[in-house]
């Protein structure tokens, strides 16, 4: 009775052991799909010039805020409305001052080709109520107070898109003796604290995050402009195997790492239009 009541607690204790060590394993598998998906997300609706820097331990970039339809421009600002009246536009209420405001300007004069601008916002955005957008167009409007307007002969492109950004930084951080990715984002003149995304990841040294840019051909590029895609691997600690042969036939361990490219999905439509 002994012997087998010694026995059957030894079977507990490995099982338990087995359990543990599949726990942790998957654990890890889930950060690692979920970093995937928060960047995969992230830099789907972006072109490469809204990359600012990618490297093993930063990667910053002007994070898409949404879009919007340009309904009339002066000096001071511009009033907006969805595009079409479909797409939404709640995020228009969490604006902040210092975000990144994409437009086009009309020119000075009527043969003038539209001109890319890079504004920044004054204040967050003030709804407007509903009012008449484009060919009469009754729409949800909303004002922008921008800084760096051109003069008012060269308003913004009536019925032109509009694009909102803000600053983002993802970085390979350490708290509390462990390393994670964290996201930040800039509000005004200083950053956001840095909130965890995935992890705990391994240390720098041991290549827990590594990126690189990859132009169209698939090569290795560090001119962000030429970029098309992020390769990025991304490494958990590893979970210890099972030391008998018989429960390492019983516990399938998921991969400790993850290889993938992200791609860029904007680029390609960007540099058609150039």
């Amino acid at each position: 009775m002994v012997i087998a009541t010694g026995c059957a607690v030894l079977l507990l204790v490995q099982v338990a052991a087995d359990r543990r060590a599949h726990s942790a394993a998957q654990s890890g598998a889930r950060e690692l799909r979920h970093a995937r998906a928060v960047l995969a997300a992230e830099l789907a609706p972006l072109p490469a010039r809204d990359l600012l820097v990618v490297s093993d331990t930063l990667l910053a970039m002007h994070s898409q805020l949404g879009v919007v339809t340009v309904c009339a421009s002066d000096s001071t600002g511009v009033d907006v409305a969805s595009a079409a009246g479909l797409a939404p536009t709640a995020w228009l209420e969490s604006t902040r001052a210092g975000d990144v405001i994409r437009a086009w300007s009309a020119g000075g004069a009527p043969n003038d080709a539209p001109q890319p601008l890079m504004l920044a916002l004054v204040v967050p955005a003030r709804r407007l109520g509903a009012g008449p957008c484009g060919a009469s167009v009754v729409r949800q409007r909303w004002r922008l107070a921008l800084a760096g307007l051109p003069a008012v002969g060269a308003p913004l492109l009536v019925g032109a898109p509009l694009e909102a950004h803000r600053e983002v930084q993802y970085v390979h951080y350490r708290s509390n003796g462990r390393w994670w990715l964290g996201r930040r984002a800039r509000d005004g003149a200083t950053w956001e604290t840095v909130q965890p995304v995935a992890g705990p990841l391994e240390s720098p040294a041991r290549g827990g995050l590594t990126m690189r840019g990859l132009d169209v051909a698939g090569a290795v590029t560090t001119r962000v402009d030429s970029m098309a895609a992020i390769a990025l691997v991304a490494r958990v600690p590893r979970v210890a195997r099972p030391t008998t042969p018989a429960a390492a036939r019983r516990v399938v361990l998921p991969p400790d790492s993850l290889v993938t490219e992200l791609p860029l999905r904007a680029e390609s439509w960007t540099r058609g239009l150039e």
